[in-house]
C-alpha cells in the first residue's frame, strides 16, 4: 500500500495583519525548504477531508454548510477539539459542530485571508 503523501500549510506574518500561506510536504528536501517558514510562522493541518470542489480542507478554514431547506448557517472555522479529539466547527469562538457532522461543505476562506464573498 503506498502511503498518502502528506501536504501541511504554512502561514506566514509577512506585516503586521498580513499573511501568506504557503504549501510543502514533509518530503522535501533541505535546500528547497529554506525560506519557506520564517520567524514565528504557524503550520496548519489537513483534515483529510475535501469540500464539494475537491479542495483539501485544513486547519483555520473557514467553512459554509448548508443545512435541509436551503437554510444556510454563518462560516465556521475548522478547528482540533481536544476534548473530544475530532475536527470541530466554531462560530465566533465557540464549538457548534463537529466536521464529521456534514458531508456537502465548501471553503469560502480562512482565518488569515479572511472570508471569500461571492
Amino acid at each position: 500500500m503506498k502511503a498518502k503523501e502528506l501536504t501541511l500549510r504554512v502561514v506566514n506574518e509577512i506585516e503586521e495583519g498580513k499573511f501568506e500561506l504557503k504549501e510543502f510536504k514533509l518530503y522535501m528536501t533541505y535546500e528547497s525548504f529554506i525560506g519557506c517558514i520564517l520567524g514565528e510562522a504557524e503550520i496548519l493541518r489537513p483534515t483529510g477531508r475535501k469540500d464539494r470542489n475537491n479542495r483539501e480542507i485544513y486547519e483555520s478554514d473557514y467553512l459554509g454548510v448548508e443545512l435541509e431547506y436551503d437554510e444556510f448557517i454563518n462560516p465556521m472555522c475548522v478547528t482540533w477539539n481536544d476534548k473530544k479529539c475530532c475536527w470541530s466547527l466554531y462560530i465566533n469562538g465557540c464549538h457548534e459542530y463537529d466536521l464529521d457532522e456534514f458531508t456537502d461543505y465548501e471553503i469560502i476562506g480562512n482565518e488569515y485571508e479572511g472570508i471569500k464573498r461571492y
